[in-house]
């Protein structure tokens, strides 16, 4: 007779199970956590292109609409001339290349001290609008009396100027059409439209401008001088007095909503790593700026123009 013997497993086949199934758990805990790690390089890639893509959507807006940047900043760049300088009507034949530099100091971990401003279209605050100065005057005197004299400027249908000022204060520019130069200087130097720039809000929405200089630090670098006089702008009635008359045409100027934008570089720590943020900052009436980040991991912003005979601006960005 044959007996049945009901044996368990022998000590080397439980440890060959053991050693196997260690195995299978070490290789799905690596797995596990290869995977996780994929996952997260691919999210912080997304993220990156995604912030990316934001900030070069929000570049492209803004210099789209910078110019009126352009001859009325006074910035220097790094070759030591004006960044916004532009030659409208003549090719430049020296010294043409502007560049401008924003660069965390990773030694300092500092706000970049250098700061880049533009002046750009308010397109949010209604359309630009072809004025006639004599509508800013008692009828048949030179006695100023305010762009929206009798109101007239915020009857018109989007105009910059509307009841929505009194409740936010909206920055105005009027500049001549006409370009005028100074005459001790040769073709390579720049002219300019005259221009004037100030506040319209509830304190003065019949009144005149509360003027905007553009102040970083110490200095003004809001440009509003006369070249043939070398005259300061400081009030719409002087801007009206001294805009060039041209022969055989009315005589008119343009009134559009501007901005004045600011971009610094803010060096911040992320895991013990020295990083930049790229702040855009809005200027409001009260001289402060609202500002937000609009790009990350950031060691270097270039601004740079190939020519001054160009409205072209450009920019490089360099990561960490």
């Amino acid at each position: 007779m044959i007996l049945n013997r009901n044996h368990g497993f022998s000590l080397i086949e439980v440890l060959i199970a053991s050693g196997i199934s260690i195995g299978i758990i070490l290789y799905l805990n690596q797995y596990i956590k290869i995977n996780q790690a994929s996952n997260t390089r691919i999210m912080s890639n997304m993220e990156n292109t995604s912030d990316r893509l934001n900030m070069e959507a929000i570049f492209k807006k803004d210099l789209t609409a910078s110019k009126y940047s352009l001859n009325n900043l006074n910035t220097k760049a790094d070759e030591g001339l004006n960044f916004f300088d532009y030659l409208s009507n003549f090719s430049c034949t020296n010294n043409c290349k502007r560049s401008l530099k924003l660069e965390i100091n990773e030694s300092t971990k500092e706000r970049t001290k250098k700061s880049v401003y533009f002046i750009i279209a308010d397109t949010d605050s209604g359309e630009q609008q072809i004025y006639n100065p004599t509508e800013a005057y008692v009828k048949n005197t030179l006695d100023f009396k305010s762009l929206n004299n009798q109101n007239t400027l915020a009857l018109r249908e989007k105009s910059p100027w509307n009841d929505s000022i009194k409740k936010e204060s909206v920055l105005i520019m009027i500049y001549s059409p006409n370009e005028v130069f100074n005459s001790q200087y040769g073709p390579d130097t720049p002219g300019k439209f005259l221009s004037y720039m100030g506040w319209a809000g509830s304190n003065n929405y019949d009144g005149i401008l509360n003027a905007e200089t553009i102040s970083d630090g110490q200095t003004s670098i809001y440009d509003n001088r006369d070249p043939r006089s070398g005259n300061s702008i400081t009030s719409e009635d002087q801007f009206f007095k001294e805009m060039p008359y041209t022969v055989g045409l009315g005589s008119f100027v343009f009134l559009t909503a501007v901005k004045v934008i600011r971009y610094q570089l803010v060096a911040t720590t992320n895991r013990g790593r020295i990083s930049g943020q790229l702040m855009r900052g809005e200027l409001k009436a009260d001289k402060t700026f609202t500002e937000i980040p609009i790009g990350f991991n950031l060691k270097k912003v270039e601004f740079y123009r190939e020519t001054i005979s160009s409205p072209a601006i450009n920019i490089i960005t360099e990561n960490f």
